[in-house]
């Protein structure tokens, strides 16, 4: 059996598909659909190339992987394949039905029946009449109002029932080991590490001497030697004393004769001011290089004019003093910034430093000397334990439940946490806590009960029923819709009620 295989274009259309099976020969025929584009763009197109193959007695199928085609082409009975390969190695299992012109429908009813079937279908006289008409115009009105008389009014009421207070005193035990609370009060608690720095600065409380003017005095050169010696300024001249740090100086150039015995007074001021340069007499008699064999000094008259002035000097003390107060305050701000950092209710339990880490200390001057001002700069972490509001009001929810008495429900977010001592740390990271706890309760009313009996029923008088009813706080408020309306609706589902609680 001959097949032709069609490869179709894009652009190609239902007359150009058709032109192609008019010159075909084979007995069947296969239209394979492009990867892009869709040739035929209305159902109307394969079903007339349908039509024309059957005309023909041709067999046709379709390679089309095009999910309209392929569901379009099953609804006509046309095989269609994923591949060329599978048309040619599959039968087709279809066979060509002659075509067949459509033919009209066969009457199910002549034209006298229809005409007595119409007749039939009349209403009767009285139901055309106009009072008829009017009459269930106007039932139709009235079930209307009916049904707006139930379904229209609404109501809302809020009550404040009245309150109780339930109170328990308990020791909290915080441990950092534990992950969950019990209701025997022992709780988890958290650590917090906060690093502050500062820098504080005082007025220095000693005092001590601080050299001020050098001495000055006459030295007596003697020449050992028949030769001229020359005594350049600057001359180092010192005790006989070699632990000594005291030593002067000559101020201007000398010469000495040449003769032995010769001596020549030069004028001398000391290196180091201070008294410790005013010396008695025949104190100075070294001379400090080469000059030491040629010649002999010797100070004839005390030397005279170190002084010292007094200074301002931190002592001991102000160190101690200024580290003590600087880090009293950076626990003040260590205090501040991790209540910014927690929660508003979370509870820090240190009140003093525990934990500190000194990472950096710095005083100016590092140690005492003379100085106007004493500073230091300093950098602490300091580890702090808090316990978190979401634990403590757990646990007290928890723990207040297990006491409520029958009937009475908590009002939600009031629980309120007294301390009755400050905490206390039992060794270096458990603490326990005195503390009292309370919230607000109130007495489960039966709602549903009392608004059946208040179905109808006037706003005030309504109002006054239920306070009587459910021992309510105040009268409650009614808010009717719409605002004229002068009755409580009658139906229960049109009025709702809400729990005015007070924060």
């Amino acid at each position: 059996m001959k097949t032709q295989v069609i490869h179709l274009e894009s652009y190609d259309d239902r007359h150009s598909i058709l032109d192609r099976l008019n010159w075909g020969q084979a007995d069947r025929i296969i239209l394979v659909w492009p990867l892009r584009g869709t040739p035929l763009d209305h159902k109307l197109d394969l079903k007339l190339i349908h039509r024309r193959c059957q005309e023909s007695r041709v067999s046709l199928a379709l390679v089309c992987k095009y999910a309209p085609v392929v569901d379009e082409a099953h609804a006509l009975g046309i095989p269609v394949f994923r591949s060329l390969r599978q048309a040619h190695k599959v039968a087709w299992e279809y066979s060509l039905a002659p075509y067949l012109p459509p033919t009209k429908p066969e009457r199910k009813y002549n034209r006298a029946e229809l005409a007595e079937m119409r007749l039939q279908a009349n209403p009767p006289d009285w139901m055309t009449l106009p009072v008829t008409r009017n009459i269930a115009f106007w039932t139709a009105i009235f079930a209307i109002l009916v049904m707006a008389f139930f379904l229209v009014p609404g109501a809302t009421i809020e009550f404040l029932p009245k309150f109780k207070t339930q109170q328990l005193d308990l020791t909290l035990k915080a441990n950092p080991q534990i992950d969950s609370y019990n209701l025997s009060g022992t709780i988890p608690s958290r650590r917090l590490t906060i690093s502050v720095e500062g820098r504080s600065e005082t007025t220095p409380s000693g005092q001590t001497s601080i050299p001020d003017q050098a001495a000055v005095g006459l030295i007596i050169f003697t020449n050992l030697t028949d030769q001229e010696i020359s005594i350049p300024a600057g001359t180092i001249i010192r005790t006989a004393d070699p632990n000594t740090s005291i030593r002067f100086a000559t101020s201007t150039n000398a010469i000495i004769e040449a003769k032995a015995g010769a001596v020549i007074q030069v004028p001398v001021e000391a290196v180091n001011p201070g008294i410790n340069s005013n010396l008695p007499s025949n104190s100075l008699v070294i001379i400090e290089g080469d000059l030491t064999r040629s010649l002999t000094a010797v100070n004839p008259d005390p030397t005279t004019g170190g002084t010292v002035r007094i200074s301002a000097s931190p002592s001991p003390e102000d160190y101690a003093s200024l580290r003590e107060e600087l880090l009293i305050s950076l626990w003040d701000t260590a205090l501040d910034e991790a209540r910014q950092t927690l929660a508003e209710k979370d509870v820090i339990l240190d009140t003093s430093p525990r934990q500190v880490a000194i990472l950096e200390e710095s005083f100016s001057p590092p140690e005492p000397e003379p100085s106007s001002s004493l500073t230091l700069i300093l950098r602490v972490e300091y580890e702090l334990l808090y316990l978190s509001w979401e634990d403590l009001s757990a646990m007290g929810n928890d723990i207040l439940d297990a006491t409520l008495p029958d009937g009475f429900q908590a009002q939600p977010d009031t629980l309120q946490i007294e301390p009755l001592s400050p905490p206390i740390f039992v060794d270096s990271d458990q603490a326990e806590w005195e503390i009292s706890i309370s919230r607000r309760t109130f007495e489960n009313g039966q709602l549903q009960p009392s608004i059946r009996q208040i179905l109808g029923k006037k706003p005030d008088q309504a109002a006054k029923f239920l306070e009587k009813e459910l021992d309510l706080t105040t009268l409650p408020e009614i808010t009717l819709f719409p605002e004229w309306w002068p009755l409580m609706p009658l139906l229960e589902i049109r009025i709702e009620a809400l729990d005015r609680l007070q924060n």
